[in-house]
């Protein structure tokens, strides 16, 4: 998936001042161990001098599966990854924040749960302090203030597609005690900021206008390996229709419609 940056530009009153940005930054997992990234220098010339805006990766930090134990072969080039994410901010005094995707967690196979304990821990170490939330691997929700007007919540999407074991309850170091808390924390944090500008942040779609949310294009019917790859231009006309209605009706685990 290609790294988007879409910075959120906060307005108060109708004025064009911008009173607060939001770059929205994701799939940074391949950026370039050694030297600059394209990507990374594109955000980096977005930002203002000032410290009125926040940065959020969100997610698949790390390419292929996050950042092995010491002493495995992808060990130092997972740590790299992470380094370049540090070297792109080093002249940024907003605030910066991490969300886990599958790719962090093992690429999503069981043992993931080891796999982003030690990336945040790894964060840390790097920026001084935690920013990768929701922290532990829990499945959140956590509200951030940003300022005054403007709330984050942060998801842990990939907590819910995750086989294996799952954080969860206070012996895990988690706020929520079931699935059934978690939405009742959520609810509860919409409501307390009402009339505030709130962003959900996490991996997966809550809700989507592209393919995870069943919207394909003709391409995507002629050519659907597209849908994986944007240049495996193979033609596949008719057959090619049942990937995108599968997984507009029933779903991959990451699309809207997956039950």
């Amino acid at each position: 998936m290609t790294p988007e940056i879409k910075p959120s530009i906060m307005q108060s009153g109708g004025r064009e001042k911008k009173t607060y940005e939001i770059f929205l930054i994701g799939d940074t997992g391949n950026v370039a161990r050694h030297g600059p990234d394209p990507v990374l220098e594109t955000m980096r010339s977005h930002f203002d001098k000032g410290q009125h805006s926040a940065v959020i990766f969100l997610g698949d930090n790390i390419y292929p599966k996050g950042l092995p134990p010491e002493g495995a072969i992808l060990r130092k080039d997972a740590e790299n990854a992470l380094i370049a994410h540090k070297e792109a901010l080093k002249d940024y005094h907003g605030k910066v924040l991490f969300v886990s995707g599958n790719h962090d967690w093992n690429k999503g196979r069981e043992g993931g749960y080891d796999y982003i304990l030690r990336q945040e821990k790894y964060l840390e170490k790097l920026f001084g302090k935690t920013v990768m939330y929701p922290t532990k691997g829990c499945p959140g929700p956590t509200e951030i203030n940003v300022n005054p007007n403007v709330t984050l919540v942060m998801i842990n999407t990939q907590w819910w597609l995750q086989p294996g074991f799952r954080p969860i309850g206070q012996e895990c170091g988690c706020r929520v005690e079931s699935e059934e808390d978690f939405f009742k924390h959520l609810i509860t944090i919409l409501e307390s900021n009402k009339g505030k500008r709130i962003i959900i942040a996490g991996h997966a779609p809550v809700y989507s206008y592209a393919i995870h949310g069943g919207r394909y294009k003709l391409r995507h019917h002629l050519f659907p390996f597209t849908i994986y790859h944007r240049k495996a231009y193979f033609p596949l006309p008719i057959l090619g229709s049942l990937l995108p209605i599968y997984r507009k009706y029933f779903g991959a685990k990451e699309d809207i419609a997956h039950p």
